[in-house]
């Protein structure tokens, strides 16, 4: 069984799981919440620990402006998930290139003018925090183009029937395109979660210790158009995410009095 035969057979038990209590549900969105805050803070470079996190989400957000950088990062996370959360509904509307520039614009909030709008020059390496290699920089599209190229971004996901395939597809022509001076990957990630819960599944977290592989594979994929590499470290997280959900699963039918599976 290939990886993604693996990922299937694991949508399908949790499927049959489903519906989860709801103590079960809040676990699991709480969990893959402070997780995936963490993972984005630490690819992004902030530097806080799992417990400096969690002790942010769970605590009352002071004003934006005074935080430092790394706390402002994780309260934009928290709104951008939330953000994220309420696209991933099927009946949330059609995606479309405003919703790719609303999630931008919550993780930018407070950080500058280009929150939510493309860039209006060429990418600097240093503003992308090393994620993009100078290869990469010498085939990016012309800023001129990001419009059109953001408006078919934005037609293609109106159209197309969400899917771990579509949801990796979308992630990967976003980072091509490259459209904003800051958080390209970021709201690449995010932009893919939403198409995974539209799809059922659970959300991707790219652990920061892998950030080095993730990148690697992606340049791969984009430089020299084999995206087999990529796509196959992003399924083998999507996998380990719905061993977690099967775990809480599992626990939470054992739970489950058997008088009241019945019902």
């Amino acid at each position: 069984m290939n990886n993604r035969e693996a990922v299937e057979a694991k949508k399908r038990a949790l499927d049959e799981a489903r519906p989860l209590p709801t103590e079960a549900v809040e676990a699991l969105a709480d969990w893959f919440e402070r997780e995936l805050t963490f993972a984005a803070s630490g690819l992004d470079g902030a530097g806080l620990s799992r417990d400096q996190v969690s002790a942010m989400l769970a605590g009352v957000p002071k004003p934006l402006a005074e935080l430092p950088e790394a706390e402002r990062q994780v309260v934009n996370l928290r709104s951008a998930l939330q953000l994220v959360g309420g696209l991933s509904y099927p009946d949330g509307g059609p995606l479309s290139e405003r919703s790719v520039k609303n999630l931008h614009r919550a993780l930018r909030r407070g950080f500058g003018a280009d929150a939510g709008h493309y860039r209006a020059g060429p990418v600097s390496i240093d503003h992308q925090n090393g994620m993009v290699g100078e290869e990469r920089v010498a085939i990016l599209p012309h800023f001129a183009r990001v419009p059109t190229l953001m408006a078919g971004l934005g037609n293609w996901l109106a159209s197309a029937e969400p899917s771990p395939e579509m949801a990796l597809e979308a992630h990967y022509r976003l980072v091509r395109i490259m459209p904003f001076a800051w958080a390209n990957h970021g709201v690449a990630r995010l932009l893919m979660n939403v198409l995974l819960g539209r799809a059922g599944y659970p959300p991707i977290i790219v652990p920061p210790e892998l950030r080095e592989d993730y990148l690697d594979c992606l340049e791969v994929a984009l430089v020299h158009g084999d995206k087999g590499q990529w796509r196959r470290f992003m399924i083998d997280l999507l996998d380990q995410s719905l061993d977690v959900c099967l775990v809480a699963a599992a626990r939470a039918l054992a739970a489950t009095p058997p008088l009241a599976r019945t019902r």
